[in-house]
């Protein structure tokens, strides 16, 4: 999904995961560190809240707009 500006607002890649070009580099290193071996499978951007990302094993991260992890579903 885009906005307005043609900027992605949300990615879903149902059977592979989202491209690394895409993924923000410190939510990137976040998940390389914290959850090796996992894939994330969507992202969602909203510039007032931040990103929310789902892997592949089944987790949902909440990352706020400066990139820091808030909660963990």
């Amino acid at each position: 999904e885009f906005d307005k500006k043609g900027n992605w607002t949300s990615i879903d890649c149902e059977h592979s995961q989202v491209p690394n070009e895409i993924i923000p580099k410190k939510i990137a290193s976040y998940i390389n560190q914290h959850f090796p071996n996992t894939k994330i499978l969507q992202i969602e951007k909203n510039d007032r809240k931040g990103y929310d990302v789902e892997l592949n094993n089944g987790m949902d991260l909440e990352f706020d707009k400066h990139f820091r992890l808030v909660e963990v579903d």
